[in-house]
């Protein structure tokens, strides 16, 4: 949002109410710090609307984020409790991306990638095994965003936005918060998928 207002002549309500869709911008040189992101490679991102602190999908216009780079050694440290929910925020993109209508071929390749990695630093966890968190964490959350771009976020990425947006609740505690009825969900829904 700070590229496309830096150059633009329009102020942050006339972006949020999508008056000029196409506004002058800054190049974007995406630096994840946290492997979480579903919009890091999609043509669109969400803000919170200050006004109403409702969430707003703004459109990127072509050209604005003109590279991504991903770097374990750039990641923030995230230690204890924050760190399993970063996981199962991650996670539960992955397999709503996965489990959505709108998945296809390449989407599938990279969430059949995804999901695993996610599950291993789960697993390694539980059982007390070292885990090299911020590479498997950034491995899974840029094979994550590839495929969420390709196919799309769900409900529970809708609802963890939403909620982060109105009330000072991390979206990554919402997100864990939100996984099981999501799994309930796309059982019914989409059993072949979450069969797998």
């Amino acid at each position: 949002m700070t590229a496309l207002l830096a150059k633009a002549e329009e102020n942050l309500y006339d972006l949020l109410d999508a008056k000029n869709p196409e506004p002058d911008f800054l190049p974007y040189i995406g630096i994840p710090t946290s492997g979480r992101d579903p919009f890091i490679f999609s043509d669109y991102f969400i803000v919170v609307d200050p006004r109403d602190r409702t969430i707003k999908q703004i459109h990127s216009p072509k050209g604005l984020c003109v590279s991504v780079i991903f770097d374990g050694k750039l990641a923030e440290s995230i230690s204890g409790t924050f760190a399993s929910t970063v996981v199962f925020d991650g996670l539960s993109v992955a397999i709503e991306a996965y489990c959505s209508r709108k998945s296809n071929f390449l989407s599938d390749a990279f969430l059949e990638r995804a999901i695993p990695l996610y599950t291993e630093i789960i697993r390694r966890t539980l059982d007390g095994a070292p885990v090299d968190f911020t590479e498997l964490s950034t491995n899974a959350g840029v094979l994550m965003a590839l495929g969420s771009a390709t196919s799309a976020p769900g409900l529970g990425v809708a609802l963890a936005y939403s909620i982060n947006g109105r009330f000072p609740v991390s979206k990554s505690w919402c997100a864990t918060i939100l996984l099981p009825s999501i799994l309930e969900r796309l059982v019914s829904t989409q059993p072949e998928k979450t069969a797998v």
